[in-house]
């Protein structure tokens, strides 16, 4: 909640920062081993279908619905 942003929001804009820094590094280097970008847009892809079923695993036991299935 509201009480805790002052402690989270540094650490998740910190992890963003670094996340960002690293990714679009990751890309140029997988661009310049493949030709393509291709395989960057695929990780990239996945990554993101990871993130929706963290967030959506964390919303369902915040919601009170118990363990994900």
């Amino acid at each position: 909640g509201m009480e805790r942003y002052s402690r989270v929001y540094p650490k998740v804009n910190l992890s963003t920062t670094i996340t960002n820094a690293v990714a679009t590094s990751l890309i140029g280097f997988l661009y310049d081993a493949h030709g393509a970008y291709t395989l960057a847009l695929l990780l990239v892809f996945g990554m993101m279908l990871l993130q929706i079923a963290v967030v959506l695993t964390a919303y369902r036991r915040k919601a009170g619905d118990g363990p994900a299935a």
